[in-house]
């Protein structure tokens, strides 16, 4: 298979099949109030679908600056990833709203000083970095999925926290209601 056949048409199948499943997801009722943690998790499936296709269809060529490049942009994706996770200790919360809000506390330290949603922020890094380790053209397209369900995800905690936090919905610029 030709490399402008085969690989876009690979990355393609697996982008559309991790948006259905994405979409397919936003729409089933239940998954206990919040389906934005599944639509993350097969996003970025896909994403590894795709750059694992494309890595099988057209090797990647070898080590160069930007294989170098993209395995530090990984590295520093993931420790930021896990850093934000660590901070947020027990507030962490597979869904958006936390499921007991009472217990849950407004947290500002660790890379939250910075930054709203430092794990998003870590997880694109992460995967920006893998996409451009592999020396990936077409697998990029495959992003948008999971950056579409990060941005859904993100809205959904900004409101419960908005309403939660309003001293920090004003700190921020967002409106409460």
């Amino acid at each position: 298979m030709s490399e402008l056949g085969g690989v876009p048409l690979a990355v393609g199948a697996g982008s559309l099949v991790a948006l259905a499943a994405t979409l397919a997801v936003a729409r089933r009722p239940g998954t206990r109030g919040d389906a934005t943690y599944p639509a993350l998790a097969l996003s970025a499936l896909g994403v590894l679908a795709a750059a694992g296709g494309e890595a099988w269809l057209r090797p990647p060529p070898g080590v160069s600056g930007e294989t170098w490049a993209g395995w530090a942009l990984l590295a520093l994706g993931a420790g930021l990833t896990l850093w934000a996770h660590r901070a947020l200790g027990a507030n962490y919360s597979p869904t958006a709203e936390h499921p007991d809000p009472e217990a849950h506390t407004l947290i500002r330290h660790g890379p939250y000083r910075w930054l709203n949603h430092p794990q998003y922020v870590g997880n694109v890094l992460s995967l920006a970095g893998l996409l451009a380790a592999l020396g990936a053209r077409w697998a990029w397209l495959a992003l948008l999925p999971f950056a579409a369900a990060a941005r859904w995800r993100i809205a959904r905690e900004e409101r419960w926290l908005a309403a939660r936090y309003p001293e920090r919905a004003r700190a921020v610029g967002a409106d409460p209601e």
